[in-house]
């Protein structure tokens, strides 16, 4: 964010002085290596069922700058970026957590329900929430349940 005062108007950075951002590059030098000789402990890597995926994060864990300044925040220059919130606060004993999966289980029993005979044709095309497919045909209906992706969907809210 100095860097973003310094380098964004002139009139600030002629009042600071060669010094004066030398010594911003050095704290943040410092402060980069510090971070990077710190020892972590270890933990067991969870991945993420559907990597490469965008807008997957809910706009409830995205964590506002709080820098106002037109100054510090030019998007001509180093953008500030938006922070993610990755504490588990959604607990298995939150009401609305339990509100999701029952309607994720609804809608799997609706998917199911949807199988009647290979041959015959949808009334209407079947949309699957869990993976964001519109499934056009019984064939295809079938074929998208037994995919390993919705599966695997499935299995988080079973």
């Amino acid at each position: 964010m100095a860097i973003n005062f310094a380098i964004g108007s002139e009139e600030t950075s002629v009042d600071w002085g060669p010094e004066a951002i030398a010594r911003i590059q050095e704290k943040a030098r410092h402060k980069l290596i510090e971070l990077l000789e710190k020892r972590r402990d270890s933990i067991e890597l969870h991945n993420f069922s559907r990597p490469y995926m965008w807008n997957e994060v809910s706009s409830q864990h995205i964590l506002e700058n709080r820098v106002d300044s037109e100054i510090a925040n030019n998007p001509d220059l180093l953008n500030l970026l938006k922070g993610i919130n990755i504490d588990d606060d959604i607990t298995e004993d939150d009401s609305n957590y339990q509100q999701l999966r029952c309607q994720k289980r609804l809608h799997i029993q609706w998917l199911h329900s949807k199988i009647t005979n290979i041959h015959s044709p949808l009334v209407e095309d079947v949309y699957c929430e869990l993976c964001d497919i519109i499934c056009r045909n019984q064939r295809e209906l079938i074929k998208h349940l037994n995919s390993k992706t919705h599966i695997d969907e499935e299995g988080i809210y079973l």
